[in-house]
Order: C-alpha cells, then structure tokens, then sequence
C-alpha cells in the first residue's frame, strides 16, 4: 500500500505529461506546414517532445525506488508547469516573405531550369530502367516529309523562241529595199553611161567620170537604200566592242576606215578598167558591182542598226557571195579588173569569218545564239 499512494500521485501527472508531448508535436507538425520545404530544418527548437519523456522516464524512475513515499505532498502540490518552447530562430514575417505564390512560382526562371532537369532525370531514369528491364521501345519512324510548304519548280523545256515565228515581213523588207536600191543605181549607171556615149569628151574625162560615180557608190551607196544602211564610226565601233565580245585577232577599230578606204579605191580603178574594155557601164560585170554594194547596205543596216547577230551572219554570206560573183565577173571582162578587185573579195572573206565569231562567243542570257532569221512574237 505504500507504493500504492505514490502511483495514484504520479499517474496524473505522467498523464499530463504525455498529453503536453502531444500538444508539441502538433504545433511542430503545424510549423513544418507553413514553411518552405528548404526551411525544414527550422525544428522545434527548446523543451520538446524529447524532453516531456524524459521527464516522463525519471517520474516513473522515482516511483520505483519510491523516493516519493517521503514527501508525498511535495510530488502532490508540485506545480505542473508546461514546457515553455525556445524562440524560433527565424520570425514569422522573414517565413512568409519566402513563400512565394504559384505565379511568381511559374515565372520565376530557376524553378523552371529546376523542372526541365527533373524532367530530364525522369526521362533518363525510366531509360534505364527499361534497358534493365530489357523492354526498350522501338525507335519511332521518321515522318515522310510532305513538301506542302515548298512551292513547285516550273520546268519548261520550250526554247527561247516559243512563242515566237519568224519575220516574214523583215524578210520580205530586206529583199525589196536591196532590190530598189539596185534598181536605182542601175537606172542612175544606165542615164550616165547614155550621157558618155553621146558626149563628145574624150576618154580620159569619161574615164573620169565612171571613176568618179563608182567611187561615190563604194563610199556612200547607203544613200540610196531605203534602210538606215550607216556605218559605225571609230567612236561608235569602241562602244559596240564593250557591248559584244571580239575576237583576239579582230583588228582595231581604227583599221577599219583605212581597209575600207582602200577597197573603195580598188573599186573605182577596177570599174575604169571594166569601162575601158567595154566602153559601157551597161554590162554585167558593172551591174554585178552595184548588186554587191546594195547587198552590203543591206547588210549594215541589219547588223550594225538592228544588231541582229544571228541575221547578220546569213546576211554577210549573201555579201560574200555578192562579192565573188563580182570577181567573177571582172576577170571575165579583163583579168586586170579581177586582180584589182580581188582583195575586196579577200577582206570581206575575213569579215565573215569575223562576224560569225562574234555571234558564236556571244550568245544570250539563257546560253542560246540569236536565230539565224528575223523573229518575231506570234499573235495571240
């Protein structure tokens, strides 16, 4: 009985014990909460849960050696003090200033870095496990690409020259301004040469005379073609060789003048001989001489005025042909004609051979030559 009155002293407070260690677990429980999880180490700090059984532990020791038998009314009227917590070291207000809200949370860049590395983590974790596992999933097949984005190439096979016929009428024009231009130069020899034979000047004078109008014919024949026939100056010549490629061996512009020249000169003198032989200028090989000048003008206005390359060409081997009809024509009469006339036939053979060099090495900007004849667009 008298352990018996010591146990009946202490079971209540042993009770009361154990009931404030609950209180301070809860409001440790209610503290961990509100606070951030790197904040956890903010323990419930003082006279814990720890402490209310130890106390708990040295009751119960006492009544065991019955220390309190004594003094029961010591252990009885003890005042029961609750366990007072140590401060919290970090105040409330510094507590709620970490916690952010879910928006600040979303933007705050850190907290996003933070996820896309869980994320890779996870990723490279289930990996794993699934190479361990031996279950690997079967890589996906790249998608055909559809090219919906990608405009279609329009390729069209067509020349340069689809939509495009040939000019009759330019065909046409150049055959009837070299037939009118002949026509009038047959028509001006024909009124001369009737105006000599009825003359009663001599034959130095008359001789003259055929010099001088085969020499006006071989300088400015252009005069009487109905077609811009002009010829390109030095200055003009300079210009032309920026705009189209020449040959290496093509002379300089300033030979040009001088070759012709002296072809007009050969012209003149080998018709005096022709009139000589004859005694008239209406015979064919003077009217072969006037076919190959207005043939020439012909020429000049298609390569030099309309800068039809691809013309020109066709246009400088009917001039060529003119040319050798011509010296044709004078040997017949008088082999001295012929020698005299010959280099005429030589330049203009190296002129062609010129004029088409120059429209192989200049083709146009899809890589084609220009057409050999006049072209022009079909109608609709």
């Amino acid at each position: 009985s008298a352990r018996a009155m010591p146990l009946s002293v202490v079971a209540p407070s042993a009770v009361t014990l154990v009931g404030c260690a609950r209180a301070a677990r809860d409001r440790c429980i209610a503290r961990r909460a509100v606070q951030r999880p790197r904040a956890a180490r903010l323990v419930c700090a003082g006279s814990g849960a720890d402490d209310y059984a130890g106390m708990l532990s040295r009751a119960l020791r006492t009544i065991d050696t019955g220390a309190l038998g004594s003094s029961p009314a010591t252990v009885a009227s003890a005042p029961i003090s609750t366990p007072t917590p140590a401060a919290d070291p970090v105040e409330e207000s510094t507590v709620k200033s970490a916690i952010k809200s879910p928006a600040e949370r979303a933007r705050d860049p850190r907290i996003a870095a933070s996820r896309q590395e869980e994320a890779k983590l996870d990723s490279m974790r289930e990996a794993a496990r699934k190479r361990m596992s031996g279950k690997v999933d079967p890589e996906p097949a790249s998608p055909t690409p559809t090219y919906d984005d990608i405009e279609p190439v329009v390729t069209s096979s067509e020349s340069p020259e689809a939509g495009m016929v040939v000019d009759g009428g330019a065909i046409w024009r150049y055959f009837l301004c070299t037939a009118v231009q002949f026509s009038v130069m047959v028509w001006f020899s024909m009124w001369l040469s009737v105006g000599i034979s009825r003359s009663p000047l001599d034959l130095t004078y008359q001789k003259a005379l055929v010099g001088a109008w085969f020499g006006f014919n071989a300088l400015k024949s252009r005069v009487f073609s109905p077609l811009n026939a002009s010829r390109p100056k030095v200055e003009g010549e300079k210009d032309a060789i920026e705009e189209r490629r020449r040959p290496s061996w093509m002379p300089p512009p300033i030979a040009f003048p001088i070759i012709w020249t002296t072809i007009a000169v050969l012209r003149a003198v080998s018709s005096v001989v022709v009139f000589s032989t004859t005694g008239t200028l209406n015979n064919p090989a003077h009217f072969a001489m006037l076919l190959h000048l207005a043939v020439g003008d012909t020429w000049n206005s298609i390569n030099n005025t309309e800068k039809r390359l691809g013309v020109a060409v066709v246009g400088v081997c009917a001039v060529l042909a003119s040319v050798y009809n011509v010296v044709y024509q004078y040997w017949s009469v008088t082999p001295k004609a012929g020698v005299l006339i010959a280099p005429s036939a030589v330049w203009i053979t190296v002129a062609t051979v010129l004029v088409y060099t120059i429209w192989k090495i200049n083709p146009r900007e899809d890589g084609t030559r220009e057409p050999l004849w006049p072209m022009k667009p079909a109608r609709a």
